[in-house]
């Protein structure tokens, strides 16, 4: 049975986390590879990197990984090859996995190793088709995501520790996300590529988009970088008959529970379709959610016409 028609409960899956020097996925370091899978006996790999390089002591300070700690573990062409037949045939699972398998491409290719994946899911993509945008501004990180499906947050920071926390919300995640329909991974992977916002971010930021390639990739490698989904949709498929349109006076919040609601990534702000004033995209609500907790408030009763983005 292919993985895409397999339901989620019964897909092989092992969740993925690096511990890095940095957040440039083409030039920063892995220094610790976390990788947990399910079953009858959980498997369990967790293992230092040697970069090569100094580790960064703002990095340190979030990881708590240093020289020191790294200074006898094997370099990553040693430990690589253990990782690629750990992962072998499974799903890889990771929150922002695009990232981690973005650094691990450039680590391959600065090493010049073989390292290919067969598919990937990403977690927080996945909550965001389940939760909706405007759940996932306040748990749009692990230990908030945790909090709300009641996980347990041990090891944070550790790249097993974060591993096993994606793995154990995934599990729990799963009746909610079979109640709106998402039974088998080609289910789960149809919803995560309507995220067009944030896959297009995470294209931006040079991660790979997990979302376009339901394949093995490195056969690929040009194609990779080129998003199909333009040409894999009919036009009709995507456009709304009939567009939201919300009055400048709605607010944020009233905004992102209408694109939840109609599976949109924006609203135009106006009195009626004749009169339309400009719009307001998911992109824009994230914008201005960047704020301290202690503002969320606030924000959600912005009205949408100051924000609005208009001719």
């Amino acid at each position: 049975m292919q993985l895409a028609t397999m339901p989620l409960d019964r897909v092989p899956v092992v969740s993925l986390d690096l511990e890095t020097t940095g957040l440039r996925a083409r030039s920063d370091r892995i220094i610790q590879i976390g990788a947990i899978s399910g079953g009858d006996e959980l498997a369990r790999f967790d293992v230092l990197v040697n970069p090569g390089v100094a580790i960064p002591a703002a990095s340190t300070r979030i990881h708590g990984i240093d020289d020191a700690m790294v200074a006898d573990a094997d370099a990553l062409p040693l430990v690589l090859p253990r990782l690629r037949d750990h992962v072998a045939g499974n799903l890889i699972l990771g929150f922002n996995i695009g990232f981690d398998l973005a650094v691990l491409e450039a680590e391959a290719e600065r090493h010049g190793l073989d390292w290919g994946w067969s598919a990937a899911l990403c977690l927080r993509q996945l909550a965001s088709r389940l939760l909706g945008p405007e759940a996932m501004m306040i748990l749009g990180d692990l230990e908030p995501l945790a909090a709300h499906f009641d996980v347990p947050v041990a090891a944070r920071h550790t790249a097993l520790g974060d591993a096993a926390i994606t793995l154990s919300i995934f599990h729990r995640m799963l009746p909610s996300l079979a109640a709106q329909g998402i039974v088998t991974l080609g289910d789960a992977w149809r919803e995560v590529a309507k995220l067009d916002d944030l896959r297009r971010a995470n294209v931006t930021a040079g991660w790979i988009d997990v979302a376009a390639a339901h394949a093995a990739a490195q056969d690929h490698a040009p194609l990779a970088r080129i998003d199909p989904y333009p040409y894999s949709h009919r036009i009709a498929d995507l456009m709304l008959e009939r567009p939201v349109i919300l009055p400048p006076e709605a607010t944020l919040g009233s905004a992102a529970a209408a694109m939840n609601d109609s599976a949109t990534d924006c609203v135009f702000v106006g009195a009626d379709a004749s009169r339309i004033a400009g719009l307001v995209s998911e992109r824009d609500i994230v914008r201005q959610v960047c704020q301290p907790v202690s503002d969320a408030t606030r924000v959600r009763q912005l009205p949408l016409g100051s924000i609005m983005s208009s001719p």
